[in-house]
């Protein structure tokens, strides 16, 4: 779930004297005074916590019953959990800059998605000359939130098995501390699936290369946890973004972020407008919709680019379309507000997990790798075979 661009733009128009900030499509908790969110995923994140919980250091087998309650539990209320929190984590892949903890680099969140990514994009589609921002949201890291790429790979396809690759990769960053100090660049070179492998590959090394000039001599080659600790601290240029915490703490908030990514992913698979999952006997809806909030319990037919479902809305003076109210067009953040729950999440037969079930098994398993001698492996292989099997099944 993501931002309308349009939506961005506008409300960074509206706040500019008002001091606010971006806003989003109903998808998480945004902290804008200019407009509400409901704060979905993070109330996800916390329910599927509160059904691990309930288990009693147990694997948890079924949080259907939760998934109304967690639907009904969001709220428009900004900021209603804390940075730093598990519940706030899972909202990283929208803002991996960390732009809206900040009210100044705020404002610069909103400008950038309504007006600097088409430019960042035209450098070429390296992440490294793109930002991480807008790769997440109109680049090659689309799949963090379960979307595909078309345009850069020669035509629409299926992207399943590069999405259960990052949420490999996402797993280990979240458990493994020798994983997270990882040169980044030879973390990728071992990628083996070839689509993840080139959308995380940079345009060249340099950010990998200890001694060179400029940001890496001083804050040192990239590692795993660079990717997942960035924090823009200057809202005016990107570059002061790509700086690591310190290494104090860096490692704790590459855990929780990575942990975040996985959670994430899983929760974004639900909407409507990323990834079709329609009922029994229906048809998936076009690549530009229409597109509905609804939470249905059944396998992947159908796979976005948000690109196509939005970008291209405009009149031929490059404004904005709009309905018979005045209102923008937003076909993608159309699913992104508070859904309605299929009857077949609630199906004993359905073989795909409702999100809460699938966020309490990840974040179970993920503690579970996590303890003293802990087979990370196997873990692993068992986190894995989850997902491939009961949220995206192929």
């Amino acid at each position: 779930m993501r931002l309308s661009i349009y939506t961005a733009a506008v409300s960074i128009v509206a706040i500019g004297v008002a001091s606010s900030s971006a806003s989003f499509a109903y998808e998480i908790g945004s902290g804008s005074l200019a407009k509400s969110s409901y704060n979905l995923h993070e109330t996800m994140t916390k329910v599927a916590r509160e059904c691990v919980d309930s288990y009693h250091g147990k694997e948890p087998i079924n949080c259907e019953h939760l998934l109304e309650q967690a639907v009904e539990r969001a709220q428009q209320t900004p900021n209603a959990y804390a940075i730093g929190s598990e519940p706030y984590a899972a909202r990283w892949p929208d803002d991996p800059l960390r732009m809206l903890d900040k009210n100044p680099s705020k404002l610069r969140f909103g400008v950038k998605l309504g007006a600097d990514c088409k430019r960042a994009l035209m450098r070429g589609p390296a992440i490294n000359r793109v930002g991480l921002l807008c790769a997440s949201h109109y680049g090659r890291l689309q799949f963090m939130h379960a979307q595909l790429l078309s345009f850069d790979a020669g035509g629409p396809r299926n992207p399943r098995q590069q999405i259960l690759a990052w949420a490999g990769f996402a797993f280990d960053a979240a458990t493994s501390p020798s994983f997270r100090a990882t040169n980044y660049c030879e973390a990728v070179d071992e990628i083996e699936e070839p689509q993840l492998k080139a959308a995380l590959t940079f345009s060249d090394r340099t950010f990998c290369r200890e001694g060179r000039k400029g940001f890496v001599k001083k804050y040192g080659a990239w590692k795993v946890s660079t990717y997942f600790a960035l924090t823009c601290t200057n809202p005016l240029q990107e570059a002061s973004c790509w700086i690591p915490k310190s290494e104090a703490d860096a490692d704790k908030v590459v855990a929780l972020a990575a942990r975040g990514a996985v959670l994430h992913l899983i929760q974004d698979s639900f909407s409507q407008s990323h990834v079709a999952r329609v009922p029994a006997g229906s048809m998936p809806p076009g690549a530009r919709g229409p597109f509905t909030a609804k939470i249905v319990c059944r396998p992947p037919v159908a796979w976005y680019d948000y690109n196509v479902q939005n970008l291209a809305i405009t009149d031929d003076l490059g404004g904005p379309i709009v309905d018979a109210k005045g209102k923008p067009i937003d076909k993608h953040g159309a699913a992104d507000g508070k859904p309605e729950v299929d009857a077949s999440c609630a199906d004993p037969a359905r073989v795909v997990d409702d999100p809460i079930t699938g966020s309490a098994k990840a974040l179970w398993l993920m503690d579970q790798a996590q303890l003293p001698c802990a087979d990370n492996a196997s873990i692993r292989r068992q986190f894995l075979d989850y997902i491939a099997a009961r949220v995206f099944p192929g």
